[in-house]
């Protein structure tokens, strides 16, 4: 055989050995890239599925927290307004007329008072609590079984409307407003009911 033949099919070889190994690399190189794309495909997937979740769950925490705003700003409203119908109720009561005055504080101490307490009379709205009134107060007490034997102080007490009752150095406010306020706690439900009947 002539060497230049030998020499000829040697390379020939080789070039095919070589075409072989480089299409092998080639594929091999392309299978990695495909699975290296879609690795990172799927973690891109992974990754927005992770964000929208994420977004998701802020909006809801977000919807969540701007309800619970809301809640306490509607109650918070809510107790304004009652306030405010108490504070109305406080200044009908101050607005009352004489007779029906005499009425509801005779009617306060038949309730509350011993009957042989001091009347102090408040400073303000309370022209009419007078030696008639006290008479009035007098007959309502003794018609309870109490001891009808109120005295008219000569005191008016500033910043009350209503009266104070003093028995030694214990002193019941029927002003107005506490009269008012002692009964807030159990008016407040049918004040509620009235302002806000669709609740």
């Amino acid at each position: 055989m002539d060497a230049t033949a030998i020499l000829n099919k040697i390379q020939a070889d080789a070039k095919d050995a070589a075409a072989a190994i480089l299409r092998d690399a080639r594929e091999k190189a392309a299978a990695q890239t495909r699975a290296a794309e879609e690795r990172v495909e799927t973690a891109r997937e992974r990754a927005r599925k992770q964000a929208a979740a994420d977004a998701e769950g802020a909006t809801a925490r977000m919807t969540r927290m701007a309800e619970l705003e809301e809640r306490k700003l509607l109650l918070a409203d809510k107790r304004q307004m009652i306030s405010r119908a108490f504070d109305m109720a406080l200044a009908g009561m101050e607005a009352m007329d004489a007779a029906e005055a005499q009425r509801f504080l005779v009617a306060v101490i038949a309730e509350v008072a011993d009957g042989d307490e001091m009347v102090i009379p408040g400073a303000q709205h309370c022209t009419w609590l007078d030696d008639g009134f006290l008479a009035k107060a007098n007959s309502a007490l003794q018609a309870a079984g109490k001891p009808g034997k109120l005295k008219l102080s000569a005191e008016k007490r500033e910043g009350v409307s209503g009266l104070v009752l003093q028995k030694g150095e214990t002193e019941t406010n029927c002003s107005y407003a506490a009269l008012l306020e002692s009964s807030r706690l159990q008016l407040e439900a049918s004040v509620a009911a009235i302002l806000f009947p669709e609740d």
